[in-house]
């Protein structure tokens, strides 16, 4: 589904044919939409590995997983910087074929796990985070772009309430989760226990981590 969503939403990118305010739009919208489809892939690659690797292994797992995605960001610089010049809708187009492979290979390859019947999709808790870093994203965005004569917007009445609109709804998410029976991942992550050692280990420096 992951492959799929970033897939269609990749190649949406590469076809505008607005201008200006509303191309701009556009964009932002299609990026939106993209990032969903980029985000279950990551969420299912982690719980891919939670399953495939022994509660052992979990750690290592997902430190290489974090290294891996390191190295894909600082390709994807390069290679978008190389593109751009030359056609900017090639930096959306190049990921079109890998998509189409990796849904050919996941559909081929993959095997559902049936999920447990006394389990439930916890929306409240996935609409509220989502929503709050939507909203500090978005912030952020127009906090750096210029406004009111200033070189930058950070006292635009949009950029203060979508900040302080996100925080708020981060807020609720904490609260939704800790009466949610059915905690989404996100939560879980952060919570104590070994999967928080692995998530922590796989982000902290390796010279760090290193046993």
């Amino acid at each position: 589904m992951g492959f799929v969503v970033y897939t269609f939403f990749s190649l949406l990118l590469s076809v505008t044919w607005m201008s200006g305010t509303a191309a701009a739009l556009y964009l932002v919208v299609m990026r939106i939409f993209q990032g969903v489809g980029a985000a279950i892939l990551i969420a299912n690659s982690s719980a891919i590995l939670t399953d495939a690797l022994p509660r052992r292994s979990a750690r290592y797992g997902a430190r290489h997983q974090s290294d891996r995605r390191d190295q894909r960001s600082f390709i994807g610089l390069v290679l978008g910087g190389i593109l751009a010049p030359i056609q900017w809708r090639l930096i959306f187009i190049v990921s079109v074929p890998i998509g189409l492979f990796g849904t050919v290979w996941a559909y081929r390859k993959l095997k559902e796990i049936p999920r447990r019947a006394d389990t439930n999709i916890d929306w409240p808790g996935n609409i509220t985070f989502a929503f709050g870093l939507i909203a500090i994203m978005v912030g952020i965005t127009y906090g750096i772009q210029p406004y009111g004569g200033r070189t930058m917007g950070w006292l635009s009445p949009l950029v203060l309430s979508a900040l302080v609109g996100g925080v708020a709804m981060l807020f609720v998410f904490t609260q939704v989760e800790r009466r949610s029976p059915d905690r989404c991942s996100v939560s879980r992550s952060f919570a104590f226990g070994p999967s928080a050692r692995a998530v922590s280990r796989a982000f902290w420096p390796r010279w760090v981590a290193a046993d």
